[in-house]
């Protein structure tokens, strides 16, 4: 009788401590910041007016509006996960997304903006 209570207290001490690291696992992975699986959409800076940067990126090709201009053209391709190189009439922007926002710098203001995606679908 004194064993089988032995090995009831040790199985469930076991699964106690299985349940518990589960939890841990689980709770570090709802934590973890995930990159967005696809680029395509419109994406605006969370800068202040007038200086308004705004992305849109289509099957193939992106541009890139500075306060309602069009200041780059050109096509993309998928890097790795979530890396994207933008190669551009002008320049070339790599460009990592990361929790529905990216970086880029801009070298006229000698400044890092963010852009931070406002639609899965791309404005025109």
């Amino acid at each position: 009788m004194k064993q089988n209570k032995k090995i009831i207290l040790s199985f469930s001490l076991i699964l106690n401590i299985i349940l518990v690291v589960l939890l841990i696992f689980s709770i570090y992975n709802l934590n973890k910041e995930k990159p967005l699986e696809y680029i395509k959409g419109f994406y605006q800076s969370t800068e202040y007016l007038p200086d308004v940067y705004e992305f849109n990126f289509t099957e193939k090709e992106f541009f890139i509006k500075f306060n309602d201009s069009i200041i780059e053209k050109g096509k993309y391709h998928k890097y790795k996960n979530n890396i994207y190189i933008c190669y551009g009439e002008k320049s070339i922007q790599v460009v990592s997304l990361l929790n529905k926002n990216f970086y880029i710098y801009d070298n006229n203001n000698n400044r890092v903006i963010e852009l931070k995606k406002i639609s899965n679908i791309p404005s025109s």
